[in-house]
């Protein structure tokens, strides 16, 4: 039992870490969908990559139905979830949506371009504590949650 204090202030941390609010989504009309491959502990509860994904995608489906979704797509939404045994029965797992689009990066003097990269324009988390045995669909409930956050930013982004 004394190891699900050390996750939950693990995951603490996790939460500490910079959310961007500097949102910029603006004119974002496509996406691929990236999940980062999950660990053993993460498929231990019933998580895989495919449902990540396909849960990501009804997400955007149904919150963003103008967002085209495309794997040749450069801006993208990638999804990680992070899990860490807290007892027989327990975990905490913190899930995270960010979305990555290409930028450049300007001279500091002047409009001129010096490198285009990726970058994250929009970061959202959850952390979850509790059982082993409903994690999996609460991580469900998590994505859904984070997708309707996404959608609201793009609308405020994208005011028609």
């Amino acid at each position: 039992m004394k190891l699900f204090p050390i996750a939950c202030a693990s995951f603490l941390l996790l939460l500490l870490a910079p959310q961007s609010d500097a949102q910029d989504l603006k004119e974002l009309t496509q996406a691929s969908i990236v999940v980062e491959v999950l660990g053993k502990t993460e498929k231990d509860i019933g998580l895989s990559e495919e449902t990540l994904e396909s849960q990501t995608l009804v997400g955007l489906k149904r919150d963003l139905p103008k967002l085209k979704i495309s794997k040749d797509a450069s801006p993208y939404v990638y999804v990680k979830v992070l899990a860490v045994e807290a007892g027989p029965d327990k975990v905490a797992v913190y899930v995270d949506i960010k979305v990555n689009r290409p930028v450049k990066i300007l001279r500091d003097w002047s409009n001129s371009e010096v490198t285009a990269t990726v970058a994250t324009v929009w970061n959202k988390g959850k952390l979850l504590i509790g059982t082993k045995y409903d994690m999996a669909s609460r991580v469900r409930e998590a994505i859904s949650d984070l997708t309707t956050k996404l959608a609201a930013a793009y609308s405020r982004d994208n005011p028609e």
